[in-house]
């Protein structure tokens, strides 16, 4: 919604508008029911029957007066979650008046359902929700995910400035029962000394939808993995210490042995009192359980250490002579030890190496949970965020707290090698690794004033980020859908043969590509867009003749394009941003560029509609202003007629049924009707119709004189049949398939030319 309100402007047009003598032809303002909501694609399967896109409610308009009422129909029962398209909602297709698809946008970043798409057999009267695939599978999550018994390993920083420093470790195990009630049997290694005990608790843990775990009464927060057998939490104790836990899931069914640990596996950790501060580095060891690591501390000073593991069948590592404590997770890659040495408590993160695994910034793009505390010379925290990553690393940073107190949002970046080591973060003394799943992030980093940071992230797959961008049938089973990906940055196109059961992935086989697209037919289609990972810069036009499976490019760096359309297989149109007009007359072969049509420079060409080679429409407007044209021609674009419309905010789209109806709807829920009144009635030329439309058997031809010569053309512009016949003569259309054809009346003033639909 984008112009200032000049409504002295708009009545006084209006008044010269509909009152002028000299006008036949007028465009009539209509209703919205849904008062100011955007308005996006427009189709209409009569002269009086049409449909139109809604916004952010996901309702279709629906008319069967030509638009004199308009009514609301909601296809998405459960999905009522929309985005606002941005200029036209490319969210529908109706291949004739009673089979119609409706595909939904995600709606925000808290809906996991991602792109949807409903289907109607009898005019919107019912709609059926459809199978429709996701690029990235969501996950949901309830509170019997955390039924079952789990490792806990956690570590608690105090303020080193606080009278009553606690620091330490905890391990042991919470069993949690499916009414949410817990039994926790903990082992505190403390400066206040060594202490187990076991806790029951019938106040069961928040699991919202999300995965994010909270307790009533306690600043806890976590944050359950995609597998659900890992959940990360912070929270502050009674006794000021700032902990952060890790819950293992334990799998009943999975037996350990040494030779699991064999292999080379990246250590990162941090660690309290005398040697607060982090370490990273490397671990090699053996099937026996020996290991020798290699480690880098904040100072840069290197340390090696050799030891001697144990790891029980149940996946319980310890090792002799010391209180180091820790559980291998379900998929052996990942392993959690606490650990008091000298005066210091550790929490240490383990992860496997996997050989052959190589990584990209791809595997960092998305949502991640961020759970971290840090400790320094004055200050102890735990911190919370969200992170999401872009496709070159930056970061937007959202829902950051430190120690229950939010901080303003901010932005980050992260880079990964592809060995999965990551850094970034702001400053040059970080260093992570990415698990092998490429699901758990593990970082330790220095602020450059003294505190030391341990971060653990997991990738959030309860926003799916599909967007439905467009859908076409070109028939009851032939049809495509298209999505793109807003946290990964991918684009498919997907193909139908029957009627929405079933998808299959074709956006370019051997090219793939990306953008909004027009078929006339089930295998010719043209496409405005650019490469499969992004939705289309809008720079090249490329054509298939296949449905889709593969693309050819027929025009490159044309401007930004905004619709393309096909009247058939030869005659074509664009328009775009920067009055960008474009031709064919040969299915593509030759795009030509029109400059004539006196619209300025600077304005928006956004939707255009074709009725035959010569009849064609489309829309302008021209940002900080209320000058919204259509301009139409008669002769296949030799020349140009203005027509000012009634709107006073953007015009998103145009659709004609014939050269005496037609629409346009646009921003704040504007619609137009065009009728094309001619006066007193010309006897000597009666007024030629054709009824029923649609039709499921025969079409009856009334108002021509004497013997007229009928040609039935199908969408692609191929003669079906050539018939001679008299006024009120019945055609026999019965051998036709269901679809949208074109009758014409060769012998009649202006070539007369009828749309039909053969139910």
């Amino acid at each position: 919604m984008k112009k200032s309100n000049h409504l002295l402007i708009i009545t006084l047009f209006l008044l010269i508008f509909i009152y002028s003598g000299a006008l036949n032809a007028q465009w009539i303002q209509q209703t919205s029911p849904l008062g100011t909501e955007i308005l996006g694609k427009m189709q209409v399967v009569s002269a009086t029957e049409g449909w139109i896109a809604c916004g952010a409610s996901g309702k279709l308009l629906h008319t069967t007066n030509a638009g004199t009422n308009w009514i609301a129909v909601t296809p998405f029962p459960s999905d009522l979650q929309m985005c606002n398209p941005s200029d036209i909602g490319l969210t529908m297709s109706w291949p004739n008046a009673t089979h119609g698809w409706a595909l939904k946008t995600y709606g925000s970043l808290d809906n996991p359902n991602g792109a949807t798409l409903y289907q109607t057999a009898n005019a919107g009267a019912d709609w059926t929700k459809k199978d429709f695939p996701k690029l990235v599978p969501s996950v949901s999550y309830n509170s019997s995910d955390l039924t079952g018994t789990w490792q806990v390993h956690g570590i608690y920083i105090d303020n080193p400035t606080d009278g009553n420093v606690f620091n330490g470790i905890g391990f042991g195990t919470t069993t949690i029962a499916a009414n949410g009630s817990s039994t926790s049997t903990i082992t505190n290694i403390t400066n206040s000394g060594t202490q187990t005990a076991t806790r029951t608790s019938t106040s069961p843990g928040d699991v919202s939808p999300k995965g994010v775990i909270t307790i009533s009464g306690n600043d806890m927060n976590g944050f359950i993995s995609s597998d659900k057998n890992l959940v990360i939490l912070t929270n502050t104790d009674g006794g000021g210490a700032n902990n952060l836990f890790v819950w293992q899931k334990v799998n009943s069914t999975t037996v350990y042995s040494l030779a699991d640990l064999q292999g080379t596996w990246q250590l990162h950790s941090i660690q309290t009192n005398a040697n607060a501060g982090w370490i990273y580095g490397t671990t090699i060891m053996d099937a026996a359980g020996n290991g020798t690591t290699t480690a880098f501390g904040p100072n840069n000073n290197q340390s090696t250490r050799n030891f001697s593991s144990l790891l029980s069948s149940n996946g319980i590592l310890t090792s002799n002579g010391s209180d180091m404590h820790g559980f291998m997770s379900a998929d052996k890659q990942t392993i959690y030890i606490t650990q008091s040495q000298n005066g210091g408590y550790s929490l240490n993160v383990m992860q496997k190496v996997v050989t052959n695994t190589t990584y990209s910034a791809d595997d960092m793009m998305g949502i991640w949970q961020l759970h971290a505390v840090k400790i320094g010379s004055t200050s102890a925290a735990w911190i919370r965020a969200q992170y999401k990553i872009g496709a070159t690393g930056i970061t937007n940073v959202t829902n950051y707290t430190v120690n229950n107190e939010a901080m303003p949002n901010g932005t980050s970046s992260i880079f990964i090698s592809s060995n999965g080591t990551l850094s970034g973060f702001g400053t040059s003394t970080a260093n992570g690794f990415l698990s092998a799943d490429k699901s758990l992030g593990v970082n330790t980093l220095t602020d450059g004033s003294g505190s030391y940071y341990l971060a653990l992230y997991q990738k959030d797959l309860t926003a799916c980020g599909d967007a439905g961008m467009q859908v076409q049938f070109a028939n009851n089973t032939t049809g495509w859908a298209s999505v793109y990906n807003s946290l990964y940055g991918s684009f498919k196109i997907y193909k139908t043969t029957n009627g929405g059961t079933n998808w299959d992935v074709i956006n370019g086989i051997t090219n793939p590509v990306g953008g909004f697209y027009y078929f006339v037919d089930a295998l010719n289609g043209w496409m405005f867009g650019a490469s499969a990972s992004t939705s289309g810069s809008n720079t090249d036009i490329l054509h298939t003749t296949d449905g889709g499976l593969s693309w050819t490019t027929q025009a490159t760096n044309i401007g930004l394009a905004k619709a393309i359309y096909f009247s058939d297989v030869l005659h074509g149109w664009l328009v775009g941003r920067n009055a960008l007009l474009m031709r064919t007359t040969d299915g593509g072969a030759h795009w030509t560029k029109l400059n004539n049509t006196n619209q300025n420079e600077e304005s928006q060409f956004r939707s255009i509609y074709a009725l035959n080679a010569n009849v064609c429409y489309f829309g302008s407007s021209l940002s900080g202003t209320s000058n919204e044209y259509i301009l139409k021609t008669t002769n296949g674009g030799d020349s140009w007629t203005p027509m000012q419309v009634p709107f006073q905010y953007d015009m998103f789209n145009v659709v004609f049924w014939d050269e005496n109806n037609g629409w346009i709807s646009g921003d704040y829920g504007q619609i137009a009707h065009f009728t094309n009144n001619t006066g007193i009635p010309n006897i000597d030329k009666p007024t030629i119709t054709i009824s029923p439309n649609p039709s499921s058997d025969f079409i009856s031809i009334n108002g021509v004189t004497g013997t007229t010569q009928v040609l039935i053309y199908d969408i692609a512009g191929r003669i079906l049949d050539n018939n001679q016949v008299e006024s009120n003569d019945k055609l026999d259309i019965r051998k036709l398939n269901s679809g949208i054809y074109f009758l014409k009346l060769p012998n009649t003033d202006n070539n007369t030319v009828f749309r039909i639909i053969k139910q």
